[in-house]
């Protein structure tokens, strides 16, 4: 069941729970593992929601098969902490994981 104070999620992202996430007003603490181009896309919709107005800490546990394009909204709140950990690095993958950092970087906080 979800409660209307909820105020952190920790899962993966579906379209059944970002339609139960835009409902809540009172997250604080996002938790994610996101593995697909379609998960990516549903994180961009949730942050620009109004459900994330408060949101302090943003944890994105991000796979390999996540193109870096997906992620195509900056962060709308200027004191969101961001927790962004890259599977499947190797040298190889570098300019992926570098893009990703870019694309997860709040500009205002640099």
């Amino acid at each position: 069941m979800w409660s209307p104070d909820l105020r952190m999620y920790t899962g993966q992202l579906s379209d059944y729970v970002l339609s139960k996430l835009q409902q809540l007003h009172s997250l604080r603490h996002i938790n994610l593992g996101i593995s697909s181009n379609h998960q990516a896309t549903l994180l961009m919709n949730l942050i620009t929601s109004t459900s994330c107005k408060h949101l302090n800490i943003l944890g994105v546990v991000v796979t390999s098969d996540v193109l870096p394009e997906a992620i195509t909204t900056n962060l709308p709140v200027t004191k969101v902490w961001v927790d962004l950990y890259l599977l499947d690095v190797t040298d190889a993958r570098m300019s992926w994981a570098c893009e990703m950092v870019a694309n997860f970087n709040n500009p205002s906080q640099g």
